[in-house]
């Protein structure tokens, strides 16, 4: 008797070490001269918590979808990460002739979700009802081309296209999801974060971090943005969000979650640049969620220019109240706007450039949303008539806030419905002193009038050690910062001198000595190039 005990409690404490003990996790190399060739070798459905998928870099893409269901834990989360290949390129998966592997037959409904995403995340058949998805990590990839136009071959071998809905990543459901230090390129939505009304169904804490976005969205729709996201939990921080596509009329990032974060981001405007609206698939449950009443954007620079190649801007810069005109299940809350800079370049006439005869900064539905604006940069360079809102809201500017000229309450062709309170000091002025306007780096020079500006108020207080002590750097990535002082969304910070700005939107280059272009880490070196070690 005291054998089979002693044996039942021998095998016991094996099961423990070889399935909790992250030593006993695997490792999947994929790539050239590596275990595995190409994605379509791994069994996406059998992969487990604590195991990594390394995808190494290459010339060419990878062509292969992917379906993840796999219930990880904190401690030993699943992992899919890039390696990065020769000068320092991402590992590229391309939706463009890519295939559903054998691996994945049954996981998708071919009529409902097959088209809709390069990496889809759901409940599977094989989970049981309330089980979800759960502590998924996808860092240092290239997703791109996961776009109404282009095609895949599906698990029974047909050659379909993308939804118009498509995203580079689409998660239907899922607990702890983060996505951080990807490349998100020519996709319908490049994240896609969906919950519903049940628990059972409703995805929580979302980190979107450190990614860069490009030319994402689709044309002449307004339903397709770089971000997207329903879930209780958001966090998008140091992300580089360039203009989507020629044509699109999307927003920028679109949001219908509980205890969004936006922080330290640099956002090129859709048609929106921040569109907060109502949880419409999960209102029953999120409503009651903690934070849904309240909404965070923080520490960030805002874009928003007049174009003379079809992309989108917004003349409606933030949006934060419903869309499905059920107006009790809009955000009816507070939104802290607080240490941000707007840079707008816009024109009531312009022969070059789309043109806009006024832009309101808040757009509201109801006198029930509100703003709380502190310590904020809003510099209007064209002469766009320009208000605080448009007919609805209420709106307390409050601490310091910077102004090119003074701005009007609501717009001139509304009636004025809603309420302006003026609880700070507003600071007026034709200089502001960016470090160089024309390459849209908007750091404060020395003698920059919003320095020392900033006023202390019992919100900044309760943040300044978790969403206030970052801002972007040079490299639209986070870094510390040191104090709340300066108005906008960088303190001073005196730098070394720089021989020159990027052209290309925060990115800088190098020759290397076969004449090939590869990064440039610094600028601290004259001349064309900087020293490496050899």
């Amino acid at each position: 008797m005291f054998s089979k005990i002693l044996n039942i409690i021998t095998l016991c404490v094996f099961c423990h070490i070889v399935f909790a003990n992250p030593l006993y996790a695997t490792t999947y190399n994929v790539g050239p001269n590596q275990q595995f060739k190409e994605l379509d070798e791994i069994d996406w459905l059998s992969l487990k918590g604590g195991d990594t998928v390394l995808i190494f870099g290459r010339d060419i893409p990878y062509r292969t979808k992917i379906g993840l269901h796999t219930m990880a834990s904190e401690d030993q989360p699943l992992t899919i990460k890039g390696v990065r290949g020769r000068n320092g390129k991402f590992p590229v998966i391309s939706g463009q002739n890519a295939t559903t592997p054998k691996s994945l037959n049954g996981f998708f409904n071919a009529k409902w979700d097959e088209a809709n995403a390069l990496i889809f995340i759901k409940r599977s058949s094989q989970m049981k009802w309330g089980e979800k998805p759960q502590n998924i990590i996808i860092e240092g990839i290239e997703f791109r081309d996961a776009l109404i136009g282009n095609s895949f071959t599906d698990q029974f071998g047909n050659k379909r296209e993308y939804s118009k809905s498509s995203s580079a990543i689409w998660a239907n459901l899922i607990e702890n999801l983060t996505i951080q230090n990807c490349l998100f390129v020519n996709n319908g939505n490049a994240i896609f974060v969906l919950s519903k009304d049940s628990e059972a169904d409703l995805s929580r804490n979302i980190l979107i971090k450190n990614n860069t976005f490009s030319d994402n969205g689709v044309a002449n729709s307004y339903f397709q943005h770089n971000i997207y996201t329903q879930a209780s939990g958001v966090r998008i921080e140091g992300n580089l969000i360039k203009p989507l596509k020629q044509l699109s009329q999307g927003a920028a990032i679109k949001d219908r979650s509980a205890g969004t974060v936006i922080k330290n981001n640099k956002i090129y405007a859709g048609t929106y640049a921040i569109d907060l609206v109502d949880p419409e698939d999960s209102y029953s449950l999120m409503l009651n969620e903690p934070d849904f009443d309240k909404t965070y954007v923080v520490g960030n620079v805002i874009i928003s220019k007049s174009r003379s190649d079809d992309r989108p801007f917004a003349s409606r810069l933030i949006h934060y109240g419903g869309d499905t005109t059920v107006y009790n299940i809009y955000r009816k809350g507070t939104l802290f706007f607080l240490y941000n800079t707007l840079y707008l370049d816009i024109n009531q006439s312009d022969n070059q450039r789309k043109s806009r005869w006024r832009t309101a900064l808040f757009i509201m539905d109801t006198n029930e949303e509100k703003v709380f604006a502190a310590n904020n940069i809003i510099y209007s360079k064209g002469d766009t008539t320009l208000s605080w809102l448009s007919k609805f809201g209420q709106l307390e500017i409050a601490g310091g806030n910077w102004l090119k000229h003074p701005i009007t309450e609501g717009a001139d062709n509304q009636v004025f419905a809603g309420a302006v309170e003026k609880t700070g000091k507003l600071h007026y002025g034709t200089y502001i002193g960016f470090e160089n306007e024309q390459y849209n780096d908007f750091r404060l020079t020395s003698d920059s009038p919003a320095r020392y500006k900033a006023q202390a108020l019992p919100v900044v207080f309760e943040l300044e050690g978790t969403l206030l002590n970052e801002q972007l750097n040079t490299k639209s990535r986070l870094m510390p910062r040191e104090s709340l002082f300066d108005l906008g969304a960088y303190e001073y910070i005196q730098a070394p001198p720089r021989a020159q700005h990027s052209t290309d939107l925060d990115q800088q280059q190098q020759l290397m000595t076969s004449r090939k272009l590869i990064p440039r880490a610094n600028l601290l070196d004259l001349g064309a190039y900087e020293h490496t070690a050899r």
